[in-house]
């Protein structure tokens, strides 16, 4: 045991921490560190000439995860099985170099996924789920109040001007969509932690802030996923309590209602719900990027048609003329890295047999979620199903799935390794006989 300085508590008792709690706590700060360092916040002013930093440090920290997870590489092993789907997956994304369009733009992408997936494993193995939500709290909490004192007291640094002149927050992000993305997984971990205990003070506070900063940054999606995962949490409390037909039906009608708010955002001539939520963000018709966003969707379709089985290969096709042609055709000032559509993405990356599997593969975590919800806590339970829910409506915008060094995947592959790990957990105790 360690004796930490010379107090006591106010009952007397010295302060005394033992090693394993220290060396603990000192893995907690360090992996939120990271993930904080993968929101890359300030990105632009933490560079030296042509380098960055802060991908500098991610990859230092990574490393040194790694050297941690081989001191046991039967633990390590054991997790890195535990979803079988995700690394037939993974697979098809590596052998997807020998078809890709572009292979020297593949290579580094493989690599940053690796660094990602291995990311949210280690997470899986050195920490359980609960633990899990604290520290993404920990590190956006971090960046949350970070950006509202950049926003309100430094607005050259902490506001943006958007293509319609417009003066939004983005925060210590150099984006305001990168603001709103990360508030939104804020939002639902905290949220995670006031179902759990609704009396908590600095949670509500943290939980207000982070609609406060979706708000200012003005970004419609994310406030659409936060809202989902609030008013569903009745139906999630229901499908953990009830039989597990019950639970089937209430999945169904869950996703139907997700898709039907996702199709009303979409697609404005289903009514006038779209232009209010415009409205309500301060988003009048003359702000609305959905016009380009559809244009983009139909240029990346035209391209689908043509490799529609497995695609261009991992992060290969916005390079060079794809590129090039679609913002001379539409004439936008958008730098166009992706197709703002995760679902779309993946289909032009790994054609329609990634995207099928990557589909299969949500709907099978979010039914493992629902299988082991009674062993579950009430943190833990809702913060599995409340990503999940999130992460696929984020992705209506955004390409969060298999996105490489970034917080969105690296999560999702941390929770699903989690239940994975519950789930054979489960099973040893009803065989009564685990093997040692």
């Amino acid at each position: 045991m360690i004796r930490a300085g010379i107090g006591r508590w106010a009952g007397g008792r010295p302060l005394v921490v033992s090693r394993q709690r220290l060396k603990g706590g000192i893995a907690r700060v360090l992996v939120a560190l990271a993930l904080l360092f993968m929101t890359r916040p300030f990105e632009s002013l933490l560079r030296v000439g042509d380098q960055d930093v802060q991908l500098a440090l991610i990859g230092v920290i990574i490393v040194l995860f790694g050297l941690d997870a081989i001191r046991t590489p039967r633990r390590f092993f054991w997790y890195l099985t535990r979803d079988k789907l995700l690394l037939v997956i993974l697979f098809l994304v590596v052998v997807s170099l020998g078809w890709s369009f572009a292979p020297w733009r593949t290579v580094p992408g493989l690599a940053n996924l690796a660094a990602g997936t291995f990311f949210g494993f280690y997470l899986a193995l050195r920490f359980r789920l609960r633990e899990q939500v604290e520290i993404i709290v920990l590190a956006l909490g971090i960046g949350a109040v970070l950006s509202l004192l950049l926003g309100a007291a430094f607005p050259e640094l902490g506001r943006m001007v958007t293509a319609g002149g417009d003066i939004v927050w983005d925060g210590i992000y150099e984006h305001k969509n990168s603001l709103g993305r990360y508030m939104a997984i804020l939002g639902v971990a905290v949220w995670a932690l006031i179902v759990e205990r609704p009396r908590r003070a600095w949670a509500w506070t943290l939980f207000l802030l982070s609609l406060f900063l979706i708000l200012r940054a003005e970004s419609a999606t994310p406030l659409l996923a936060v809202a989902l995962v609030v008013v569903f949490q009745p139906v999630l409390h229901l499908m953990r309590q009830r039989a597990r037909g019950l639970r089937l039906v209430t999945l169904v009608l869950v996703l139907a209602a997700a898709l039907a708010g996702v199709a009303v955002l979409l697609y404005p001539q289903l009514g006038g719900l779209t232009e209010a939520a415009m409205e309500l963000l301060g988003r009048g018709p003359e702000r609305d990027t959905l016009g380009i966003r559809l244009d983009l969707w139909g240029y990346v379709w035209e391209n689908i048609l043509e490799r529609p089985t497995l695609g261009y290969g991992f992060d290969a096709f916005w390079v060079g003329a794809n590129r090039i042609s679609f913002v001379t055709r539409v004439g936008t000032v958008w730098e166009i890295q992706q197709a703002h559509n995760g679902f779309l993405e993946l289909w032009l990356q790994l054609g329609a047999v990634g995207l099928g599997l990557m589909l299969i593969h949500l709907i099978w975590t979010t039914w493992r979620a629902i299988a082991v919800g009674g062993a579950l806590l009430s943190i833990e339970y809702q913060w599995v199903l409340g990503y999940v829910a999130a992460l696929s409506v984020l992705n209506v915008s955004y390409s969060a799935i298999l996105g490489q060094l970034t917080i969105p995947w690296s999560l999702y592959v941390a929770l699903s390794v989690s239940l994975g790990a519950a789930l054979t957990r489960q099973r040893w105790a009803r065989a009564a006989t685990p093997p040692a």
